[in-house]
């Protein structure tokens, strides 16, 4: 989960995300390392749909939608997408970041840590271009 975090640091002001898996139960991202604080929209939702969670913080206006829609989930991802883009029709892809060797190393110790790939989605609302490190 850091490599997730790190990766998304060299974005500046990222002031909300959004976490969804297929099975209605995203991870917590440690913001720690992305070096800012930034709102998760679903952060104190608990076990509801990507309908549901994106709905609710585009009720909130566009200045509080999502700047990234990161993706979990153990099937195909597809349809989450495709989901998400009638809320937030100008999310792009980003990257995909598989679990790190420290993530490996905790599942293998305790194989009840979630231990998931992450596609990661950018609104180009709020970033039109893919920063480079």
């Amino acid at each position: 989960m850091v490599e997730r975090m790190t990766y998304l640091s060299k974005y500046p002001n990222i002031q909300y995300m959004t976490a969804v898996d297929d099975a209605n139960n995203p991870e917590m991202f440690p913001k720690f390392y992305l070096g800012q604080w930034p709102v998760m929209n679903n952060e104190k939702s608990g076990n509801h749909s990507l309908d549901s969670i994106l709905a609710s913080s585009l009720r909130k206006g566009i200045e509080q939608s999502p700047r990234f829609v990161l993706f979990t989930g153990d099937g195909s991802i597809g349809p989450m997408v495709i989901r998400a883009r009638q809320y937030l029709p100008f999310l792009v892809y980003e990257t995909k970041i598989e679990p790190g060797f420290i993530d490996r190393l905790m599942h293998w110790l305790n194989p009840i840590n979630r231990n998931k790939t992450v596609y990661i989605y950018r609104n180009t609302i709020f970033f039109p271009q893919r920063k480079q490190v």
